[in-house]
């Protein structure tokens, strides 16, 4: 082998040394560039499976939210509706009591609402019809001889309404209901709900 053979081949083993070198070199940087990259993807998706958590999470607290407020408003919906019926069905036990136990409960009601000047008590044409015989004494008695007995009739469903010179006092069921609902409705409540 000659000098420059030798030369060449001292070359080949230093260039080839040199690529292995830098083979290696290389291969160590791009092991460590892919070992960082994926620890970067690793550390950006578990951020973004923590926030996606999150985020579900704030989901089904929502969700759950907005279905315990449509129960509550449900139940709510159907307290009222119980509590509105059995007030419907005391307002209607009322106009279908026995004769004898209307006018007990008109005769109590005089009392309570009959004020100390002159002045008549009218009633619907149903309860002038089955009015007993002696019932205008009682009229007399429960108002301390304050009311006279209108003939005419008026339109209410039952009870009556009492006139004192031309100021109407209106003692019907019906307006007794409506004037004591929130009353009503709160002991129904408390009657059914307690």
């Amino acid at each position: 082998m000659s000098g420059i053979d030798k030369i060449i081949e001292q070359i080949n083993v230093d260039s080839k040394n040199e690529i292995d070198s830098i083979n290696a070199e290389a291969s160590s940087n791009a092991k460590a560039i892919l070992d960082n990259a994926n620890m970067q993807a690793e550390k950006q998706a578990a951020e973004l499976r923590m926030q996606c958590e999150a985020q579900c999470k704030n989901v089904i607290e929502r969700a759950e939210s907005a279905g315990n407020l449509t129960k509550k408003r449900a139940l709510l919906k159907a307290k009222q509706q119980l509590i509105n019926e059995t007030i419907s069905m005391a307002h209607n036990k009322l106009l279908s009591l026995s004769d004898d136990e209307y006018f007990m409960l008109i005769a109590k009601m005089i009392e309570k609402y009959s004020d100390s000047q002159k002045g008549e008590i009218m009633f619907n044409q149903r309860d002038l019809d089955r009015m007993p015989t002696l019932f205008t004494l009682k009229i007399t008695k429960a108002s301390r001889g304050n009311l006279k007995l209108c003939n005419k009739p008026v339109n209410i469903d039952g009870g009556f309404i009492l006139s004192y010179g031309g100021i109407e006092e209106n003692c019907s069921f019906k307006a007794l209901f409506e004037g004591n609902n929130e009353m009503l409705q709160d002991k129904a409540n408390s009657l059914l709900f307690s």
